[in-house]
Order: structure tokens, then sequence, then C-alpha cells
């Protein structure tokens, strides 16, 4: 089996939206919305499933979700398969200076993503303007610019050819610490235009001015990856979206919530 590179896991955790169809349900309004992950149900409703299978297929057929993605004890876990290329989940969302939080656990030898969509005018894509790796060593800040400059022959080549004038930058900016695997953190990410500023366990641990972080957005993804040869699961709960300039809704046991220690 052919064991499938860093690299590209960290790629579909930042795929396009170009063909991701929208949500079955959308109930919530868009520009805030809480995501406690009660039941299946609600999964299937506000969320879509995107990534590539080694044989062409793509993980977002709703076949493929349970191999991925289940609903257990009120939390999502992620199944991350062997030589396989990891799934992430998306969903609709809209806003330019806001405040994206949730919860997770690191799967063995793995990482967390999450980003913040819109119509991105240097890649001239729906696809990620501000997006974040988390890994047991460290956070950091991922960023898109093409290939070759947009007025080149090279890129009227590609352009022409269909492909892509795009260049993943995957260390924008790194912060180095621990953060143990398999136990619950919280991460927060906020944009106010192009800065990007995050939290872990409360503690800010990351500042980047984005290339393009200030454009709307239209949807949020997460993800998770890992390089272990055996089949590992990863955790994201409590997932919360909104303006950065409302104070967001209060959790855990003393808010009536779920308590933070599953």
């Amino acid at each position: 089996m052919i064991r499938i590179p860093k690299c590209l896991v960290a790629m579909v955790l930042c795929a396009p939206l170009a063909d991701w169809p929208a949500a079955a349900e959308e109930t919530a309004d868009l520009a805030a919305w809480t995501e406690t992950f009660d039941s299946e149900a609600a999964l299937d409703r506000h969320w879509n499933y995107y990534g590539y299978l080694p044989e062409g297929s793509t993980t977002a057929a709703r076949e493929q979700r349970a191999r991925f993605w289940q609903v257990v004890d009120g939390q999502l876990q992620g199944n991350i398969q062997p030589a396989v290329h990891g799934s992430g989940i998306g969903r609709n969302a809209t806003g330019t200076d806001v405040r994206l939080a949730f919860r997770f656990k690191l799967p063995p030898q793995g990482m967390v993503s999450c980003s913040l969509r819109g119509d991105n005018p240097i890649v001239e894509k729906n696809f990620a303007v501000m997006s974040l790796h988390v890994r047991s060593t460290g956070v950091a800040a991922c960023d898109n610019t093409t290939l070759h400059p947009k007025e080149s022959a090279e890129a009227a080549k590609l352009k022409a050819e269909g492909g892509w004038n795009r260049r993943f930058i995957g260390n924008a900016k790194v912060a180095s610490l621990t953060i143990a695997e398999g136990v619950w953190h919280e991460l927060v990410m906020e944009a106010r235009g192009r800065e990007q500023r995050v939290l872990i366990d409360g503690r800010e641990v990351l500042t980047y001015t984005t290339l393009a972080g200030d454009t709307p957005k239209t949807s949020v993804g997460l993800g998770l990856g890992s390089s272990s040869k055996e089949v590992v699961h990863g955790s994201i709960d409590d997932v919360t979206f909104g303006p950065l300039d409302v104070k967001p809704p209060a959790t855990g046991p003393a808010a009536g919530g779920r308590a933070t220690d599953r």
C-alpha cells in the first residue's frame, strides 16, 4: 500500500470548495452559529465533507461519511485511515471580521486544521483566506499565493490547460510549543482585516498578517490528519462562529453546557 506524504495530507485539509455542494439543510443564521455535534442527523444537515480517495473518487459522498466522521458520545470523531488522503468538513458561514472557536483532541502523530474561506482574490478561487495547522509541536499559519505572476505567459498557459496557479505556503509563520495529543484543547482563531490571531487554551500563541484574510467569508473548514500506519482517531467539539466584536456564548458546566474533560 502506498504511503501518502504528509504534504498531501496537509493539502486536503485546505481543499477547494468549487465543487462542494451546499448543505442539505441550513437552518442556522450563517453569521453566528454553534455546533455541539449532538447527533449525526445534525452533522449531515449542516456540514459537508471533502477529500480524495486513492482510486480517484472523493470523500464527499454521504456513503463515505461514516468511514471518516462519526458522532460518538456527543463529539465529532475523525477516523483517520492509513494511506488514504485525510477528510475535512465544512459549514457555510458569512462575515468579514469573525471568530472561529472549537475544542479538539489531536490524533496520534497527527494534526488538526481550520480555515476561513471566501473568494480568494490571489488564487482566484473560493478557497482558504485564513488557515492554520496544529500539531503536537506547535502551530503554523498557512497561506496561498500564485506559482507565477498573474499576467505572465506561464500563468496564461496554466489557465488554458485548466491548471491552477496556486502555491501553498504551509509555514507562513510558526509558533513552537507543546500540545499534548489525546486530550482536549480549545482553539480560537480571530480574523480582523488581514490580521490573524490564534489562542490555544486561552493563551495567545500566534499572530500573522495574511495575504487575503480580509476577504468576506463564505464558509469554515475543519480537518484531521495523521501519518500513522494504523487507523487513529481525533476529535472536534463545541464549534462556534460569529462576529469578532460580539462576545461569544459561554460554554462549559458553569453555563449549563457540557463538561470539558471528556
